[in-house]
């Protein structure tokens, strides 16, 4: 029986074990949307205290590219740094 915590790797053309991404990441980018919306919400107000709110809005609009690039990362392989496709896709039969 295979193990799950290895994957096939077709660089490698064997089972490696994979390199995942912290599955939290998924959360922290609905975390953020929901902050953008809290912040769409709150904007009469920002706009009130100009000063303050919207440098801190703005950067919390520049996080969106660090926080959608971590959560769409992929399965690695931890030999040769493949990008896995599906890690729970079967090894390839050889035909004899």
């Amino acid at each position: 029986m295979k193990d799950a915590a290895h994957v096939y790797c077709d660089r490698c053309a064997r089972d490696v074990a994979p390199v995942r991404a912290w599955p939290g990441y998924i959360w922290v980018k609905r975390a953020w949307y929901a902050g953008l919306l809290l912040i769409a919400l709150l904007m009469p107000v920002i706009m009130s205290e100009i000063t303050l709110l919207l440098p801190l809005a703005m950067a919390f609009g520049m996080a969106a590219g660090p926080i959608h690039s971590l959560s769409a990362q992929r399965s690695t392989c931890s030999d040769c740094g493949a990008e896995i496709a599906s890690p729970n896709r079967a090894r390839p039969s050889r035909a004899s």
